[in-house]
């Protein structure tokens, strides 16, 4: 395999593929490449689309495609995360989640370019911070200051709004995948004045929770993956229990559609509001 690596790398540098854009050349990246959803998003706030090259292919993915970049989306060439393919890009910048692709990255880098990776947001304040972040990459400072501002005013208008110890709010993931203390999950069902289940119980990050616990837990307000449940599995069939339509008669089930929370983005207050105008 690391015959086969190095033979790839010499044909690249041959072929000229392997030689990054000359950074002089273009004070703000002008070809931008993304290899995950979640920097597709960031990108996506910040830079115009004759500015990405290319995004991930999940993002064409119509249960992930945000809808006020869809058009956008729809025409912007896709990626599948292979260097191959980056390459004959001929990027001067490339953003992915850390963790994603990580042989890619490494290829990448030891070629010369430029790999910028994320770290997956638990908190409202990571979401400033990569927002900021991918700001400074593309060169757009201002306009990432003017997402955030704007972010944090409608946050706080949310909060002035919510009720105190509003409840308990149940984000039933497959197998029961629960969001406890230091989530992103947590952070927005606090802003909208309840506590998680997964808080209530003392989990700490995520926890699998078994049918049990949740019913016994008696939740006032219940969101159920919606974006794992195709095809059918023993697994995804157990969101489908009658022992959580028998939740309804004392609890209220919202759709958080699972886009918004997937990734950290201003869209997670979208999912703030639906939980904040439940009624338990």
């Amino acid at each position: 395999m690391a015959r086969i690596m190095a033979s790839f790398l010499m044909l690249l540098l041959l072929s000229g593929l392997a030689v990054p854009p000359a950074a002089a050349d273009a004070p703000r990246p002008q070809r931008i490449v993304s290899m995950n959803q979640c920097t597709d998003l960031l990108l996506l706030m910040l830079a115009p689309p004759e500015r990405i090259a290319s995004i991930s292919f999940v993002s064409r993915q119509p249960q992930w495609t945000p809808p006020e970049y869809a058009s956008e989306i729809a025409r912007l060439p896709v990626n599948h995360g292979g260097a191959e393919k980056i390459l004959t890009l001929k990027p001067d910048l490339i953003v992915t989640a850390r963790y994603s692709g990580t042989q890619t990255v490494q290829t990448l880098e030891r070629l010369g370019y430029q790999v910028a990776e994320f770290d997956a947001e638990s908190s409202f304040a990571d979401i400033r911070s990569n927002i900021r972040k991918m700001g400074r990459l593309v060169g757009e400072e201002a306009r990432a200051e003017s997402i955030v501002a704007a972010f944090d005013a409608r946050l706080s208008a949310i909060e002035a709004k919510a009720h105190e110890n509003a409840g308990i709010f149940a984000d039933v993931g497959v197998n029961g995948w629960m969001s406890g203390e230091g989530t992103l999950m947590a952070e927005a069902a606090n802003a909208a004045g309840y506590q998680t289940l997964g808080q209530k119980l003392g989990v700490s990050g995520f926890a699998n929770l078994s049918l049990e616990q949740i019913v016994a837990a008696h939740p006032d307000v219940v969101a159920m993956s919606n974006a794992w449940t195709h095809p059918p599995s023993e697994a995804t069939d157990a969101l489908r229990h009658p022992a959580f339509k028998a939740l309804g008669k004392t609890a209220t089930f919202i759709d958080i559609p699972d886009r918004l929370t997937v990734c950290g983005s201003p869209d997670i207050l979208d999912a703030v509001e639906m939980i904040a105008r439940a009624k338990p």
